[in-house]
């Protein structure tokens, strides 16, 4: 038997990532991307569920405590936190194992962006012939959409700099670890 969360997120949009079809091949399909409130405790535990779920090795955990201390800590740079899950409707009940992406952004300076986290289901990292692909970048797209005309600045893991640099991301000045795009 599974357990519900109450979900209170809020619906942002459809985004696409990729699905393994019969033949071998990848195929569009359609999931959704909502927002949690780290005012509501029902989005709290779904993180804490989540957490659990992913494991210490990713950034779950983080986005979780973030969350959990929003309103002690962040008063002028309150964070945003992001989901992007197979859920196609009934968004009051979550499903953790059908979050595919989580990410958390942050406004730090005016019209700059940081993207503190984001997050792939690690059951679609580094697998080969996963069924689902394209998560983080539908991530990643959706962050861009949201801050049309901003500056997005993203300080990635080592592993992870490949990613931004193939989405058009540039260090922030020569030989820096920071990288940036204007959205």
């Amino acid at each position: 038997m599974e357990n519900n969360i109450t979900f209170t997120a809020k619906f942002i949009s459809p985004v696409t990532v990729k699905k393994l079809a019969t033949g071998g091949e990848y195929i569009p399909t359609t999931v959704n991307a909502v927002e949690l409130s780290a005012n509501n405790k029902n989005d709290l535990k779904s993180l804490e569920s989540i957490k659990k779920l992913w494991g210490k090795d990713s950034y779950a955990g983080e986005i979780y405590e973030d969350a959990l201390f929003v309103n002690d800590y962040y008063e002028e740079y309150r964070p945003s936190f992001y989901a992007i899950t197979k859920q196609k409707d009934n968004f009051e009940t979550l499903q953790p194992k059908d979050i595919l992406s989580l990410a958390e952004t942050q406004t730090t300076f005016g019209k700059i962006k940081s993207l503190d986290y984001l997050q792939t289901n690690p059951e679609f990292l580094n697998k080969f012939k996963p069924t689902l692909k394209q998560i983080g970048s539908a991530m990643l797209g959706l962050i861009e959409n949201i801050n049309k005309g901003r500056r997005i600045e993203v300080n990635p893991a080592s592993s992870a700099r490949t990613f931004y640099l193939k989405h058009e991301y540039k260090p922030i000045q020569e030989n820096a670890h920071t990288l940036y795009k204007e959205v």
